[in-house]
């Protein structure tokens, strides 16, 4: 574990929204450190306890005064102004926390995330400087309030075995499992029939459960009272993998048909569906989903596969630009396995990078969505933006 601190009696660290900084106690007054710089940062000069960030990162509550007579401030947290006392003088108050309300639901994820236990640069779950980085996304996750979390498949490598999420995801981002909405990659299926990712998400054996029925692994889900959400299987057969969803991804599979009956029943103003495979870089035969999504005027498109960073303008499934009607391909495989080459031929590609792992985080507004790549602490890499549902 990285020691952040040198004071033998720092005490009561509270992250930053942004996983920037970290606020502690230090001899009984409140500081900040600022994780990239090091630098430190004295808020209080007349004590403070159990400091606490509001959810926006502009402001610290903390507690003080004598025990049993303790009172909460609120201060901004970059230090100016004056504390204010937000309760009753020598009330007993403690550990203060915030609670947002009427906010925007918020989701964040990425894919190919955890390394094979068994492999030489897992290390016990801390990784390299460069390879299996997957707790350090996860900590990323850790410190935010999520309403869900995507995980765009190849999730647990090499095989997607129980033993190896029991071992590697779990040990990282399983620690959100009750709140992760999963899709399934390749390499899950290198597990007959991705027994051992469908045994991790729905329990042992179970047929159904949050990653889908057994035999399907396609779902969907509402998030707010704006938001569709709808979860495919692109294993559409791939050398080397051990095998793909019963029925295939084409147009008339069991799958598609089921997409379109999804779509055609949703009443809810904005739609989002991931899967692992994009249709632009690594996928051309999950253009059937791409028909089916563009039909029924889908906004957004999530997926993994190639370990990389690209936002796509909106397009059309056979790749025209289209602003007023068309679908965003964003591919977030910067989970923390490992990076990979930039496809060359994408189209309509606005940004890409291969050299930083992070999550991407969404606000579903009630006709918009914004987006931001946030990276592992330490990275600057970032890309954020706002765009309009159809």
């Amino acid at each position: 574990v990285p020691r952040r601190t040198g004071h033998p009696h720092d005490s009561s660290p509270a992250w930053s929204p942004d996983s920037r900084k970290i606020a502690f106690v230090r001899s009984g007054d409140i500081y900040t450190i600022n994780l990239a710089t090091r630098a430190l940062r004295r808020l209080t000069r007349s004590g403070g306890f159990d400091p606490s960030w509001s959810p926006d990162g502009t402001k610290i509550a903390f507690s003080r005064g004598p025990t049993r007579g303790r009172e909460i401030y609120v201060m901004r947290a970059d230090g100016r102004g004056v504390p204010r006392r937000v309760t009753a003088e020598r009330g007993d108050a403690l550990s203060p926390d915030w609670q947002s309300s009427g906010h925007d639901p918020v989701i964040a994820g990425a894919g190919d995330i955890a390394c094979d236990p068994a492999g030489r640069y897992f290390n016990g779950g801390a990784g390299t400087k460069t390879l299996c980085r997957g707790q350090h996304t996860a900590n990323r996750l850790l410190n935010m309030d999520l309403d869900k979390i995507f995980a765009l498949g190849d999730d647990q490598y090499t095989k997607g075995t129980l033993s190896q999420f029991q071992q590697s995801y779990d040990s990282s981002w399983g620690a959100l499992r009750t709140i992760t909405a999963p899709s399934v990659g390749n390499h899950e299926y290198r597990t007959p029939s991705a027994a051992g990712y469908f045994d991790y998400f729905n329990g042992v054996d179970s047929a159904a459960g949050p990653a889908g029925n057994r035999d399907e692994g396609y779902y969907s889900y509402d998030v707010g009272a704006n938001w569709h959400v709808v979860v495919l299987n692109s294993a559409c057969g791939y050398s080397g993998d051990g095998g793909t969803v019963p029925g295939g991804c084409d147009a008339g599979s069991p799958q598609e048909q089921w997409l379109r009956a999804d779509l055609s029943a949703n009443a809810r103003p904005c739609t989002l569906a991931y899967f692992h495979h994009a249709r632009f870089s690594s996928a051309e035969n999950v253009r059937a989903f791409w028909d089916a999504l563009y039909d029924s005027g889908v906004d957004l498109v999530l997926n993994g596969h190639d370990h990389t960073y690209e936002r796509s303008a909106p397009q059309t499934p056979s790749g025209e630009l289209d602003r007023d009607r068309g679908i965003r391909q964003i591919i977030v495989g910067t989970g923390g396995k490992s990076h990979g080459p930039l496809n060359s031929d994408v189209p309509n590609r606005e940004v890409a990078n291969n050299d930083t792992y992070g999550i991407l985080k969404l606000t579903l507004r009630p006709a918009s969505y914004r987006w931001e790549f946030l990276p592992e602490v330490g990275k600057t890499f970032a890309d954020r933006g706002t765009t309009n549902c159809h």
